[in-house]
């Protein structure tokens, strides 16, 4: 059930009824966005984007926020479109790429 999977992302972010541990919350959001839940693309996006339980990554953060994009979250476009402007040419055509896949490459 990705609605879970989100709110238990959230629980572990904010540390209620647990400690907090943004680690877990990723791999809680990574879940959601796997399954093409919108709020947890934008969520995993944006934890990408600032390095959040997982390493910072642009390209990453430009995939995951694209998915979401792409859902009609406008958040997501604007942030996505922020993110683009730091990207090498190379970096933006492999992000728009991966975007692109059904699947998501390892490490994103």
């Amino acid at each position: 059930d990705v609605e879970a999977q989100v709110a238990v992302a959230g629980l572990y972010l904010n540390g209620l009824g647990t400690r907090a541990d943004a680690a877990a919350a990723a791999r809680w959001y990574r879940r959601a966005a796997m399954a093409g839940d919108a709020v947890a693309q934008l969520n995993l996006g944006d934890f990408y984007a600032r390095g959040i339980g997982v390493r910072r990554d642009p390209v990453c953060a430009f995939v995951w926020l694209s998915r979401a994009a792409a859902q009609g979250r406008f958040w997501a476009a604007t942030r996505r479109d922020e993110i683009a402007a730091t990207l090498s040419p190379q970096q933006r055509a492999a992000a728009e790429a991966l975007a692109r896949t059904p699947a998501v490459a390892d490490g994103c």
